[in-house]
């Protein structure tokens, strides 16, 4: 029976002490709706959270129905809610990853405050799939493809607080039959069937293909994943046992080590090495792909002095000493250009790392397609659009110099020195020595995420315009 499998992947494979509460994220679907039943009618002490994220009209009339529900089942509940759509604008990042880092903070808290052994998420066998052919294609390494574990720390989160994923080892299908035979009437969200997710994609047009030559695919693909998770226990008590760890200096916002010492080591070790420090260094770093880190590892072989790692994250070196340093609190909600030398714009269309975890795309629009765009967007500080008539190309990106002036958009005469702008715009200091900007012909001509130049700013009627769009977390 289906509820016995849940149970003792609650009990076995998560270590669920009983009598302790459990918080469960209750979307109203299918899984997590089966989910808080079973528990129920096991009875367990359950709470449920949900979280409104308003990127739906139905949102909140979904809340209020889910609040209902855990009235009449006697089940205490919790909503939290955030304008989703609006903090991913604001902060340069994908819908998913800005509902992750609403949703989250929201669910620990409330387990906090019921003194909760976990909070519960109703991730199925169908998305640990879905999860690990994500991360093989994105060329993860071993971590990547372990998938999901039945029990997380999420120490970005909480301190004390667990994640438990109880349902891993159960398929999608099992948790519909079980909604259609208790008669639960479950929230279908239609952006499961947007194709522009990939996720979506996977689910709905990539998996369905592959399982066509391999109908069991997704048994294949979670049996490996056991597999992975075993062997990359069993490395890493290894890579634990085999020397001493190496050494390292610790400062609040920094892990440095001596480059010898780091070269000793065997490549593959290199990686889990990093791997470790870099988490260390910022729990809530994802999808750090296998390929990034060997090259981090081939760039500290070389004697590379500086590299932007994303995620706040960068690294530099003395020559003897590595440094992994992560972004100021003032200045992590900046970009910072964390190269060594300027970076050219050339071709269009075309986006660049600039580093911090920001990006800046450019292409070239029609008039036309200009003229559609929303006001929203023309006014937005991280878009920019500049007259191509009067913009010599290669772009280029770099940092300000002392006494640099330049023309900003107001200003018809006169220049105004970069400090200033800075200054009036409240940026920090320790922001401001590495602060992108983009050059036209050794002009400023966009302080990204700040203002224009005057001299490029657009006309009537022209026939292409440059948009320069800053972004962040890609």
């Amino acid at each position: 029976m289906l509820e016995e499998k849940v149970l003792a992947g609650l009990l076995t494979d998560c270590g669920y002490a009983p009598g302790k509460p459990l918080l469960l994220a209750l979307s109203g679907g299918a899984d997590s709706l089966s989910l808080l039943h079973i528990l129920k009618q096991a009875g367990l002490p359950v709470l449920a959270a949900h979280f409104n994220h308003h990127l739906r009209p139905s949102s909140s009339r979904e809340a209020e129905q889910l609040q209902k529900l855990c009235e009449g089942w006697g089940v205490p509940f919790a909503v939290g809610e955030k304008d989703v759509a609006a903090y991913a604008q604001e902060k340069g990042i994908g819908i998913e990853e800005a509902a992750r880092q609403c949703r989250y903070p929201f669910l620990f808290r409330a387990a906090e405050e019921k003194d909760a052994q976990a909070v519960l998420t109703a991730h199925h066998a169908d998305d640990q799939a879905e999860t690990i052919l994500m991360h093989f294609l994105r060329g993860a390494g071993f971590n990547g493809l372990e998938g999901m574990r039945p029990v997380a720390f999420l120490k970005q989160f909480s301190s004390q607080v667990a994640l438990f994923r109880p349902l891993l080892g159960i398929e999608k299908a099992e948790l519909l039959a079980y909604c259609a035979e208790h008669g639960l009437a479950y929230i279908s969200d239609e952006s499961n069937s947007d194709t522009r997710f990939f996720r979506n994609q996977l689910r709905q047009q990539v998996i369905p293909e592959i399982e066509k030559a391999a109908p069991q695919f997704r048994k294949t693909i979670l049996r490996n994943a056991r597999a992975i998770q075993k062997d990359n226990d069993y490395l890493q008590e290894r890579v634990c046992l085999s020397e001493p760890p190496l050494p390292l200096g610790v400062k609040l916002d920094a892990l440095s080590f001596e480059r010898e010492e780091f070269l000793r080591k065997d490549p593959a070790e290199q990686t889990r090495l990093l791997t470790a420090l870099l988490c260390r260094l910022e729990p809530a770093m994802r999808d750090f792909g296998y390929e990034r880190l060997e090259a981090l590892a081939q760039g500290i072989a070389s004697g590379k002095k500086k590299a932007d790692l994303g995620q706040g994250i960068s690294l530099c070196s003395d020559g003897s000493r590595i440094i992994l340093k992560r972004l100021n609190k003032q200045t992590a909600a900046y970009p910072q250009l964390n190269t060594e030398n300027s970076t050219e714009l050339s071709a269009l269309p075309v986006s660049v790392s600039l580093g911090a975890g920001f990006s800046l795309f450019a292409e070239a629009l029609p008039w036309a397609r200009y003229k559609e765009m929303a006001d929203e967007i023309k006014s937005s500080p991280v878009h920019a659009f500049l007259s191509l008539e009067h913009t010599a190309f290669p772009l280029s990106i770099r940092t300000t110099s002392p006494g640099l002036r330049w023309q900003p958009l107001g200003m018809a005469a006169g220049r105004q020195k970069m400090s200033d702008t800075f200054i009036n715009k409240k940026i920090p200091n320790k922001a401001r020595e590495a602060y992108p900007l983009v050059f036209s012909a050794g002009e400023v001509c966009w302080v990204p995420g700040l203002r224009i130049g005057n001299p490029f700013r657009i006309k009537e009627n022209e026939p292409h315009i440059l948009h320069m769009e800053l972004r962040q977390g890609e």
